[in-house]
């Protein structure tokens, strides 16, 4: 079913997602991560060399660059994995990942929020839903894990 036999992004991370519905959180992780690295190589061969013999395959659908927006959800979701076997420092890295790579997504926001909450890291979790909210100020999954948060830091 795979495209010259090599699997692409999209069907590794259709592998990670069976994986991780059968609660198979490593192989969830390593699905996620061979999506990530499929993906990061098809923006290198994207952008990479101008080479006068290179195939000019442009109008290709399976050439097409792969949409940061995709490549953060890979981030995204090797975070929701992390968080499942309880690596919350992964998740937290993963999630900045995401950030960085796709900053209006607000899943990653409170993803690293919610591992940093599992850390100790309160101060940290009110800066990421903060930051968060810039984007939904009225989002009411922010809102509550503020409130949370608020109330944990008041014990």
């Amino acid at each position: 079913n795979y495209v010259n036999n090599v699997p692409t992004h999209a069907e590794h991370k259709q592998d990670g997602n069976e994986s991780y519905k059968a609660k198979d959180y490593r192989g969830a992780l390593a699905h996620y991560t061979l999506a990530i690295i499929a993906a990061k190589d098809e923006q290198q061969e994207e952008g990479g060399d101008d080479d006068a013999d290179d195939d000019d395959d442009d109008d290709d659908p399976n050439t097409k660059k792969c949409d940061p927006e995709i490549l953060a959800s890979y981030y995204n979701n090797r975070a929701a994995a992390y968080t499942m076997i309880l690596q919350y420092d992964e998740a937290v890295a993963d999630c900045n990942e995401a950030i960085k790579i796709h900053p209006q997504s607000l899943k990653p926001y409170i993803r690293k929020a919610k591992a940093q909450i599992s850390l100790g890291q309160l101060d940290q979790a009110l800066a990421s839903l903060n930051r968060c909210a810039i984007y939904d100020p009225n989002n009411a999954t922010i809102i509550s894990l503020k409130n949370d948060v608020q109330k944990l830091k008041d014990r």
